[in-house]
């Protein structure tokens, strides 16, 4: 990676860019609302990507819940700008390391299955697409169900 990063704990302060980041990612987005909901809840492993600059910048994040077992990513973006730089490596790398201290065994996600680049993304991480959702997202689209071992 080509810049200076910090992988920090998600707060209020960084939702307005985390939605800019949402809109320009995603056909269905989240509604800033349920990010902020998402920060209050418990048992949740949420996190942004800040960019050390002369102005720091949020250029991704990555939210989700777990149990004992399971960690479940909903949400794992990057700024375009960013892309294949290899922010979503080291948001990735973070949760996986949370995962470890935490005793999680499993990772688990949907994904849309015409988004191809984040599935090569998964498989790099060796998730196993297990089976189908239908008409998981709100435009009909189905997405994989993909889980990874710890």
């Amino acid at each position: 990676m080509k810049f200076k990063y910090e992988i920090v704990k998600a707060k209020f302060i960084h939702l307005d860019d985390v939605a800019r980041i949402e809109e320009e990612n995603f056909p269905c987005p989240w509604k800033k609302e349920y990010f902020k909901q998402e920060l209050t809840l418990p048992l949740r492993y949420n996190i942004v990507m800040i960019l050390k600059e002369e102005e720091p910048k949020l250029i991704g994040y990555l939210f989700s819940h777990y149990d004992k077992e399971e960690l479940h990513i909903a949400k794992i973006a990057t700024d375009k700008k960013y892309q294949r730089q290899g922010a979503s490596t080291a948001l990735m790398d973070k949760c996986i390391s949370f995962c470890k201290l935490k005793k999680i065994s499993y990772i688990s996600l949907e994904v849309r299955v015409s988004n191809i680049p984040a599935i090569s993304f998964y498989k790099k991480y060796n998730f196993e697409k297990l089976y189908i959702r239908k008409n998981y997202y709100p435009d009909g689209e189905d997405a994989f169900f993909m889980m990874k071992k710890i």
